[in-house]
């Protein structure tokens, strides 16, 4: 696996911001003119810059599991369903 150099995981999204407990990752601004469907897209990006560490984490993991240990690709699967849920919204 590799050495992350961002800041670590849980990331959140909350309030138009990415937060981690250390304290803002981003800045996702309203802008007073924007629309319905630009405000729907700000929230899907905030939403997938939350779960980036998660998904990040999941393919890492997935990545290192030999070819011939099915067992232990399998045991990832709920955390990779948490990580899309997260970046999607639906969790």
């Amino acid at each position: 696996m590799t050495t992350t150099k961002h800041t670590p995981a849980p990331w959140k999204a909350c309030n138009s911001q990415v937060r981690s407990d250390k304290g803002i990752i981003c800045n996702m601004p309203y802008i007073s003119t924007e629309t319905e469907i630009k405000l729907l897209e700000r929230d899907a990006n905030e939403r997938l810059i939350a779960a980036a560490p998660d998904l990040l984490a999941v393919v890492e993991k997935l990545l290192a599991v030999p070819a011939n240990q099915i067992g232990d690709v399998l045991m990832l699967i709920p955390s990779a369903r948490a990580a899309i849920a997260k970046a999607t919204g639906k969790e």
